[in-house]
């Protein structure tokens, strides 16, 4: 019984490291993206779809377009 709990208990916390992962990624893209100006809804909604799908590997993609890219538009190009 006590591995069960234990295997449930490294289960939440290997999803928690990974929401924070993501979390993280996401907020580093706006971070780099504010450097441009406001950053326009469309883009923020998606970034923020991507973090919500878990989608770890596309924001990790999109944050090298964030620091390469000179305009929303390019990015949003990526998106």
């Amino acid at each position: 019984m006590c591995l069960a709990i234990e295997e449930m208990y490294m289960d939440g916390k290997r999803e928690g490291e990974e929401k924070g992962r993501i979390n993280g990624t996401a907020q580093d893209i706006f971070d780099l993206l504010e450097d441009l100006g406001a950053i326009p809804t469309q883009i923020r909604d998606g970034v923020e779809k991507l973090a919500k799908e878990m989608n770890l590997e596309r924001l990790r993609a999109l944050l090298k377009v964030a620091a390469r890219c000179g305009s929303f538009e390019e990015f949003e190009r990526q998106l």
